[in-house]
């Protein structure tokens, strides 16, 4: 087991450093890219400088070693978006800080909450009753088959339609979390698919167990339905349900970004999708806007980090618990 678990985080480790050395590099391209002067040409009986564009590895490398020393130093320059270039740059690392601070509230709310849901519903595939499970099914199968964007629309397109035919805010279109109503549509959006994943992931496992001895046993004695589920039977589905959790936080993870774009949430997906431009090429050019190179490499690797520490958590978990299935009842 110790073996495994060493393998399992050196493993993401060195993926990380990979991954995240390739992102700073392919990011920091166009510092290396500048225009040069090729020659002289007559436009409109003017003479004017012919410019070609051309690559130079040492502008390149600066950059490079630029964004580590600034990593080091723990300070992130840039020019806000209403700042003059020729004033002093801004340090970006206290937005950054309630970035990702942000990112982790709505991920642990929207995979609290769909877990949570997911499990109780497929809860309901275990119950004898007709109903339950055929409603159980139905969120699940829509859980997972509605894409996270049309969730996004579809609710905003609820919440302005409330709002101007009964003049009651449903909850915030755009998304803040600093309210309530600001936080309902994002963690409705990321947590539909935990919650249908887990529904069919515990419905499964509890579909199986429920055919056992004991469970035929337990009902013969007259038992509750509810209690032989959840003391009986659902406890000895934890480790098949466990077994899902690194898929659930892959999926998550790839979700977070895009409910996070569509509904402005300000965490790291603003930062991380944002398209710097700068001309012209190299050191000479200013500013990329309000966003550089620099700090979109940190919030990548930072996200970066996100997806590592939790996969590998989820997968240390997995392992764990693998070998507790089949608890006696």
């Amino acid at each position: 087991m110790l073996h495994q678990l060493l393998r399992l985080w050196l493993g993401r480790i060195a993926g990380y450093v990979v991954v995240g050395a390739g992102l700073v590099l392919l990011l920091h391209l166009p510092g290396g890219v500048y225009y040069e002067v090729a020659g002289q040409v007559e436009v409109g009986g003017q003479t004017i400088d012919q410019l070609t564009i051309a690559f130079s590895s040492d502008l390149f490398w600066s950059e490079v070693r630029e964004f580590g020393n600034q990593v080091r130093n723990g300070s992130l320059p840039y020019h806000g978006p209403n700042s003059e270039l020729s004033a002093p740059p801004e340090d970006f690392v206290p937005r950054l800080k309630t970035s990702w601070r942000n990112t982790l509230l709505l991920l642990g709310y929207s995979a609290g909450t769909g877990t949570v849901l997911g499990v109780l519903l497929g809860a309901l595939y275990a119950v004898r009753s007709r109903i339950p499970r055929v409603l159980g099914l139905i969120a699940a199968t829509l859980g997972l088959s509605l894409p996270d964007f049309l969730v996004v629309m579809a609710g905003q397109a609820l919440s302005v339609w409330h709002w101007r035919k009964f003049d009651i805010n449903l909850w915030q279109v755009v998304a803040d979390p600093y309210t309530l109503k600001g936080m309902i549509l994002p963690v409705l959006a990321l947590a539909a698919f935990p919650m249908g994943y887990m529904a069919r992931i515990t419905g499964a496992a509890l579909d199986e167990i429920m055919l056992e001895d004991y469970i035929r046993t337990a009902r013969a004695k007259g038992l509750p339905e509810a209690r032989i589920i959840l003391a009986h039977a659902f406890k000895n589905a934890v480790p098949k349900v466990l077994a899902g959790l690194p898929s659930l936080v892959s999926f998550t993870l790839s979700s977070l970004v895009i409910v996070e774009r569509l509904t402005v949430w300000p965490g790291m997906a603003g930062l991380i999708f944002t398209v710097p431009t700068r001309l012209p090429f190299g050191p000479s050019a200013g500013t990329w806007g309000d966003i550089t190179p620099q700090v979109v490499s940190a919030a990548c690797l930072i996200f970066l980090a996100f997806f590592v520490l939790l996969e590998g958590l989820a997968q240390t978990v997995r392992l764990l618990f693998r070998g507790i299935e089949g608890v006696a009842p």
